[in-house]
């Protein structure tokens, strides 16, 4: 995923080969010293940067000055000029390692930096780099493990580009003649852990694993993946290796083909200072060679791995500029929307919605559109805040008609009128549900309530069907039918109920996974749900070992997976609870695990809320929620209790005072449940 433009100043470290004198100042900090910056408003090169020595940020894009003269191929002295293009990849250095002319330097091809052969770091022969070809030649770390050989490159700080906003490919050629214990590369951070490992990589180490550890070292949650490196261990053979992150994901890719990816929560640190290639600051060299090491500040696609794999120059990837008049707005996007390519019109308004043109393109509206998504405010009044102070700053997405996902256009809701109806409901266009009440703005229109008063709240909770299993299997309610007992399933006797009490009994589903379950049939019983949109389960369990079965199932019609409409594995054979609405199994599953105790009874909620959200409660406990899943499919009156319809998977134990409602149940009446009220009682 290519970056969306920011606009804040990044402090970044800067290493230069050149150590300043006591006479070379630099007043405002940047890296460029004061006699550097020219205050021409012309950028020539880094000796003459034509930038103001008092202010940092000369051109007010957000990128240091030292940043973009040294590190980068941007203007400091032009504010549409920067190190990171909109949607384009960026590539902040390359080398190809042909030009040996100097046996003890190398410089990149993008913007010069150099990087220093250290010990018996050499230059193969010609024909000795990837391709084999005339003139092609490559960096040798020689076979000898820790002997001091790689690259040492000053200009790390490059790397402070990608990380303001956590992302960066890596993309090299290697051929290895013996796997130790060795890095491949590694960008050191003075301030990260892991011997200042702001990047590191062993590519493989000595068990032919391959590491990739970013911000610090070793924790598999926020820093490390790792796993099988055998593609990259064929000894004699050139690999192309690209190792990427974007965000959280990070991926490594071998040949052109995804070998590894994973997840960590760290992002890039932004003091980055130098790069090792072909070993790391622990003297941990590669056995073998380096050829073609480039570093983008983007991630990269799948179809731009396969060309570097196929042998692509990687400058070949980078798209040349295409910004005509340097207003930072595309010349395809300018003629494709109405704006003008050779002219300068970042900041008019050609659709007069309050909005300029520039911020039109980095924020994805149309810059010919006052109203880009439709819903009755102009573009420029939607900040996206999430806050809504008046009409002129609502806080809305100008990109979602909806921006609080209510079912409720963000032009209607004006939380400084009052309610009326549905044409002016007095709602916050930011918020689902405005009065915080539990139930969603939408769903009080629906019901006839004020979204706007936490005391006007829908009656939608109603007790539907309740199976006691006391000396049958009768709704108590008397809305559904009685339930069928399915091959082996019986009402226990006296005192194995929930209570343990006199006269207290359940169902007991006999043995695992042989179809014992209770049946109920269609009926009219479940009707309220499909308007509530809403549903509570409860019930008492008895649990004597996981096995593949449900606990309930709601059978919905128009639902997959056998007609799934609502249903609970507690737990399956793995020992997880699963919880599925509308079908199965993403996205309107909720899990949890390592919940169910065996062998002693506990109580149970599973509910959707009217506001759309997934729960799981165990004995009055909140043990899992999912914000924001599917609407409820209409169900048809039938279920089943303690098992799967139409297969054996059925429970093994006891379940008991099973009963059904309307809406989510608020956690006093669960607390009630869980204290031995019964259901009816709660009402």
């Amino acid at each position: 995923m290519r970056h969306k433009q920011t606009t804040f100043l990044l402090a970044i470290s800067i290493a230069i080969s050149t150590p300043l004198s006591a006479q070379e100042i630099d007043t405002d900090g940047d890296g460029i010293i004061d006699g550097a910056e020219t205050n021409t408003g012309t950028y020539i090169d880094a000796n003459d940067t034509g930038t103001d020595p008092l202010n940092p940020d000369t051109d007010g894009d957000g990128f240091n000055d030292g940043l973009e003269a040294l590190l980068s191929t941007s203007d400091p002295t032009k504010p549409a000029s920067k190190p990171l293009r909109t949607g384009l990849l960026d590539i902040l250095a390359y080398w190809d390692f042909n030009e040996a002319s100097e046996p003890t330097q190398t410089n990149d091809l993008i913007k010069g930096f150099e990087g220093t052969l250290m010990g018996t770091t050499s230059y193969t022969a010609d024909g000795g780099g990837r391709s084999g070809a005339a003139g092609d030649k490559a960096i040798d770390m020689g076979s000898i493990e820790k002997n001091g050989t790689g690259i040492t490159v000053e200009a790390g700080g490059i790397f402070n580009i990608a990380a303001r906003q956590d992302q960066f490919a890596i993309s090299f050629w290697q051929n290895l003649s013996a796997v130790t214990a060795s890095s491949s590369f590694r960008a050191l951070s003075p301030s990260t852990t892991g011997n200042q490992r702001g990047i590191g990589v062993h590519a493989t180490w000595v068990n032919n694993n391959v590491y990739f550890d970013t911000a610090g070292c070793c924790d598999p949650v926020s820093q490390r993946i790792n796993g099988d490196g055998s593609s990259i261990t064929t000894l004699g053979q050139w690999r192309h290796i690209v190792f990427q992150k974007n965000g959280t994901l990070k991926e490594v890719w071998v040949d052109g083909l995804l070998i590894l990816s994973g997840n960590n929560t760290n992002v890039l640190p932004l003091d980055f200072s130098q790069l090792l290639i072909g070993t790391d600051n622990e003297g941990g060299n590669i056995s073998g060679q380096i050829d073609d090491f480039a570093v983008f500040a983007d991630s990269l696609s799948s179809d731009e791995i396969a060309k570097l794999a196929a042998g692509n120059d990687p400058r070949s990837l980078v798209p040349a500029n295409d910004d005509s008049d340097f207003d930072g707005i595309p010349d395809a996007y300018e003629t494709a929307n109405g704006l003008n390519p050779a002219v300068n019109d970042a900041n008019e308004d050609l659709d007069n919605d309050g909005m300029s043109n520039i911020n039109e393109f980095i924020a994805g509206t149309n810059p010919d559109n006052d109203d880009s998504d439709n819903d009755g405010l102009k573009d420029g009044v939607e900040s996206g805040t999430g806050i809504f102070v008046d009409l002129n700053n609502t806080g809305t997405n100008p990109l979602n008609n909806d921006s609080d996902n209510d079912s409720l256009l963000d032009g209607i809701e004006n939380p400084n009128l009052p309610f009326r109806d549905s044409n002016q409901p007095g709602t916050d266009p930011n918020s689902t549900d405005s009065d915080n009440d539990g139930y969603s703005d939408s769903s009080e229109l629906q019901f006839n309530t004020d979204p706007t008063s936490a005391q006007s709240i829908p009656e939608t909770q109603e007790l539907l069907v309740y199976y006691d299993f006391n000396g049958q299997a009768a709704d108590q309610m008397g809305n559904a039918p009685d339930a069928s007992l399915l091959v082996d399933a019986t009402i226990t006797t006296e005192g194995q109920g929930a209570s343990g009490t006199v006269g207290d009994e359940a169902l007991d589903l006999a043995f695992p996974s042989d179809g014992s379950m209770a049946m109920v049939e269609i009926g009219q019983h479940f009707e309220k749900i499909n308007t509530t949109n809403a549903v509570a389960v409860s019930f008492w369990q008895f649990n004597t070992g996981a096995t593949q079965s449900s606990a309930f199932w709601l059978v919905s019609p128009n639902a997959t997976n056998n007609t799934r409409g609502f249903q609970a594995h507690t737990p399956w054979s793995d020992g997880t609870i699963y919880l599925d609405v509308a079908g199965c199994c993403d996205p309107g599953r909720l899990t949890v695990g390592g919940v169910v105790i065996e062998n002693q009874w506990q109580h149970f909620v599973f509910q959707r809320t009217i506001s759309g959200n997934l729960e799981i409660w165990i004995d009055g406990i909140k043990v899992a929620e999912k914000l924001n899943v599917p609407d409820l499919l209409p169900l048809d009156g039938s279920f089943t209790i303690g098992g799967e319809p139409n297969t054996t998977n059925s429970l093994s134990g006891r379940i008991d005072d099973l009963a059904v409602y309307s809406d989510a149940l608020k956690e006093e009446q669960i607390t009630a449940l869980v204290g031995g009220v019964t259901p009816i009682e709660l009402f």
